[in-house]
């Protein structure tokens, strides 16, 4: 058996960008390490980069196939979009079971959807073995769209969401290791007039979107609208900060680490002579200590008091700690 130490490894990114149309997305997925981009909805060709039209679900799985066996030089490969070549899968679907409609596909009954869901596993697969031998960064991109999620446990709410059939949603938001939801921020003045359109990457799942991230990205990055390598560079910086270990904090000097120092058992105590105090040997904590009060002083004593009650008064008698049960 291999056991792996528990510390951050690193591996290719494993990420989906989703957003509103327009947004800039593909802006960003341009800027990655030599990629690309698997075009099912012709959004790349104003970009400077390399892509495959995807036009039937034969040339996504001819690129994966390309990818993992042959010679390149390829670093990323960009998703563009999800719910574009899910409608690509759902016509190959369809038009090999003559039918029109996914959902009649096999009699009905969502046999159609389970045929998408086994082919998105298999394009998985063929992406688990593409970073696992080559290295390829994965960056998938999908429109966003309000939607409403029932919580099982509280009230119904609206967020950001993937534009895509529920069986996809689930296929690939557990298989990424990031869900970035790209928006602009916009706040309005006092004549409700819109200002700002600052791009905004949200890291961190919040109600209102759906986001996530495993490598702990911060919860929101600023995206500048410049080139898309500057774009890209934020993500990438960021990323790589998150992979860093905090250093150790320094113990302070003469106590041993937390978790590490045994408890003492008190077992070994020693009384002072006068037994106002009960101190441990071993760790030299005082368990018991017992301070006299002061003296008590009496002024204008009454005539009817003699000597010995005017001393007795103004000494305390000395009462001596109990020890206790169970102690040496």
């Amino acid at each position: 058996m291999r056991i792996v130490k528990g510390r951050k490894q690193a591996r290719p990114i494993r990420a989906l960008i989703h957003g509103v149309p327009g947004v800039g997305k593909t802006h960003i997925a341009a800027g990655a390490p030599s990629p690309l981009l698997l075009d099912a909805e012709y959004g790349s060709l104003e970009f400077d980069a390399d892509r495959v039209p995807v036009e039937k679900w034969a040339d996504a799985v001819e690129a994966l196939r390309f990818l993992r066996n042959d010679h390149h030089d390829y670093r990323s490969l960009v998703i563009d979009t999800l719910d574009a070549l899910e409608r690509t899968l759902a016509k190959n679907i369809t038009g090999s079971d003559h039918q029109t409609n996914l959902d009649k596909v096999g009699g009905g009954y969502g046999k159609g959807w389970a045929r998408a869901v086994e082919a998105w596993k298999l394009m998985q697969d063929q992406l688990d073995g593409l970073q696992a031998e080559r290295g390829i960064n994965v960056i998938v991109l999908a429109h966003s769209t309000p939607g409403t999620f029932s919580d099982p446990d509280g009230d119904s709410y609206n967020r950001w969401t993937l534009r895509v059939n529920k069986k996809t949603h689930a296929c690939w938001e557990g298989w990424v290791d990031e869900i970035l939801f790209l928006t602009r921020h916009v706040s309005a003045d006092k004549h409700r007039r819109g200002q700002g359109g600052q791009r905004i990457l949200h890291c961190e799942w919040a109600p209102g979107r759906l986001a996530k991230s495993r490598r702990g990205l911060p919860a929101r990055l600023v995206i500048p609208d410049g080139s898309s390598q500057d774009a890209w560079g934020v993500i990438s910086r960021a990323a790589r900060a998150a992979m860093v270990a905090p250093p150790a904090q320094p113990q302070p000097k003469g106590e041993q680490p937390k978790g590490e120092q045994p408890p003492c058992p008190h077992r070994q105590v020693e009384w002072s002579p006068d037994r106002t105090a009960c101190t441990c040997r071993e760790c030299g904590e005082v368990l018991v200590e017992h301070k006299p009060e002061a003296a008590v002083v009496v002024a204008d004593a009454p005539n009817d008091w003699d000597e010995d009650d005017e001393r007795q008064a103004a000494e305390p008698a000395q009462t001596l700690p109990a020890k206790p049960a169970g102690w040496a």
